[in-house]
């Protein structure tokens, strides 16, 4: 089964509608909806103009092999219930990735007044265990050490004492709603992880987000590698392409 989004503009009005169903991609479509199988990185922008008839996108595996880490804010302005709503994001994304022995490593950590490390590369092979981790991990509300969390990722998370593998890409996602408490030094940091081949995604929430410092933060192009969502409620629509991005390998 693949999970599919078929994608429908109004444009009266501009907006963009989805619909989510299952299929065994075995029937027949209606011929006026076309069928995009991903991994496929598709823009917001090029959605629209692949909608002017309707448009099914199915997201049918995730086959790459690849080291990921979750930095998930645990900072004051978060709180317990938005925590959650974190989790919930980072599990759904999770729940795409083909989590395995040989394929894709996640490891978490969460971020406030330091750094928390909830568990490394090379302590869960099975989806199923990295998805019990992710419900287990505790809120500590604090400042925003970003700069902490990046730097513990690139030194400790990526490194092969805790099971990153050298021949795979190091895959980096910050999740965060407002600025760090150090903002030059979390650039440089940003900047140090990169230089050693670490890709960072940047995941902001909310209107609190430093744009520019999330895309500073983020690999190159910052339009790729940075997302943003409105609000806490709204997270979750993000999980399909941060997961496609991730299944593409890079």
């Amino acid at each position: 089964m693949a999970i599919c989004k078929e994608i429908i503009s109004d444009f009266n009005d501009g907006k963009t509608f989805y619909r989510y169903y299952e299929t065994s991609l075995k029937k027949k479509t209606h011929r006026n909806i076309r069928v995009l199988k991903v991994p496929t990185i598709i823009s917001l922008t090029e959605e629209h103009r692949l909608a002017s008839t309707p448009l099914l996108v199915c997201f049918s595996g995730c086959h790459t092999r690849a080291d990921v880490t979750f930095m998930i804010d645990s900072s004051d302005s978060v709180g317990q219930i938005n925590f959650n709503r974190q989790l919930d994001f980072l599990k759904d994304v999770t729940n795409k990735l083909n989590v395995g022995q040989d394929q894709v490593h996640v490891s978490a950590l969460t971020f406030s007044s330091g750094v928390h490390n909830k568990f490394y590369l090379n302590d869960y092979a099975r989806k199923s265990d990295v998805l019990h981790a992710l419900s287990g991990i505790q809120y500590f509300p604090g400042n925003t050490d970003t700069a902490d969390a990046i730097k513990f990722m690139s030194q400790q998370s990526f490194s092969p004492a805790h099971g990153a593998r050298g021949d795979v890409p190091h895959i980096a996602v910050l999740l965060t709603d407002g600025p760090s408490t150090t903002k030059a030094i979390t650039k440089l940091q940003a900047q140090t992880a990169k230089d050693n081949s670490a890709v960072i995604y940047t995941v902001g929430v909310g209107s609190g987000v430093d744009v520019d410092e999330l895309t500073s933060v983020s690999s190159n192009p910052d339009l790729r590698y940075s997302m943003f969502a409105d609000n806490y409620d709204t997270l979750n629509s993000l999980s399909d392409m941060l997961a496609t991005k991730i299944c593409n390998g890079e």
